[in-house]
């Protein structure tokens, strides 16, 4: 049983971890307190790269190969909002599996008070 508390415990705290981690991609793509998706260098292992959704996103098309950055046109949906989206769904996610994180380890700390070790069985409880 104290196995599983740690397994609920350590599940816990990688949902909230999870949590604020899309929590501060959300801010990241929205640029907000100074964050800037096109200039933030933690994020990128390489400085050319770019997110999968920009060219790979439904219809984007090259527009010029030459260009630095790499130009696209003709996508359907901004690969900002893709991002944000995508974010708010792990987001959604994360919360509900922190509450039910909470609440699995809630269940694993509750003592359970159904069997007497000096006498036996409560006979109140075998009913």
């Amino acid at each position: 049983m104290v196995f599983a508390n740690h397994m609920a415990l350590i599940y816990l705290l990688w949902h909230i971890f999870w949590l604020g981690w899309n929590i501060f991609l959300i801010c990241l793509y929205l640029n907000v307190a100074g964050l800037d998706h096109e200039k933030n260098k933690v994020l990128k292992l390489d400085l050319n790269s770019d997110s999968w959704w920009k060219k790979e996103g439904p219809g984007c098309k090259v527009k010029d190969i030459d260009a630095i950055p790499v130009e696209y046109e003709g996508c359907l949906i901004d690969y900002v909002h893709v991002e944000i989206v995508q974010a708010v769904i792990q987001s959604f996610f994360a919360l509900l599996n922190t509450i039910m994180g909470i609440w699995l380890s809630r269940i694993f700390l509750e003592e359970d008070d159904t069997f007497d070790f000096i006498g036996g069985f409560d006979p109140h409880t075998i009913c």
